[in-house]
């Protein structure tokens, strides 16, 4: 396997993802040198990657969830899988039923996350979990990776005031290289 898949290195920038009333989430945008876009970000490229498969219900069912945690409960930590320094999305499988209200929710794929505290959520991306342990599998161990990665390296900066966050706002001036 090609480790620079494995291991994906570049300038980030923070953005705001969506807003509802308890939740900001955000999203990591990949920048060049001049601060411009870089194709989509994390979390578009996990929504386009599956949104025109056979995997469509489950983005709807795991991006409803996502509108249910921020607009009714807030980002609680019961709502998140603990995945080493990151976080991952969807709920685990007995509460994310409840919030859909259906009796059996439980959908393959991951999508890894930082959740900074009860108001604010950064969202990168993820993939279709086939193992046991995230580490073992080819589709989501590049995602999981960074994830960590990323998680690290916002934590630091939130630790040296770099990051600030009010609230639901998350403010960020400069790129974070990972």
């Amino acid at each position: 396997m090609n480790s620079d898949k494995l291991l994906k290195v570049g300038y980030y920038t923070i953005n705001e993802f969506q807003t509802y009333e308890n939740v900001t989430y955000y999203t990591l945008q990949e920048v060049d040198e001049e601060g411009e876009p870089i194709g989509d970000s994390e979390t578009d490229q996990f929504i386009g990657s599956f949104m025109d498969t056979e995997y469509r219900s489950n983005i709807q069912e795991l991006f409803k969830s996502i509108e249910i945690i921020g607009e009714e409960y807030g980002a609680l930590d019961r709502f998140f899988r603990h995945e080493q320094s990151a976080h991952g999305l969807p709920p685990p499988t007995s509460l994310f039923s409840t919030i859909l209200n259906v009796s059996d929710a439980e959908i393959p794929l991951r999508l890894y996350c930082l959740r900074v505290t009860e108001e604010v959520v950064i969202l990168f991306n993820g993939g279709n979990k086939t193992a046991e342990k995230a580490q073992d599998c080819p589709n989501v161990a590049p995602h999981f990776n960074f994830a960590n990665r990323a998680a690290n390296s916002i934590d630091q900066l939130i630790l040296s005031r770099d990051i600030q966050i009010d609230g639901k706002d998350l403010e960020c001036s400069e790129t974070i290289e990972l």
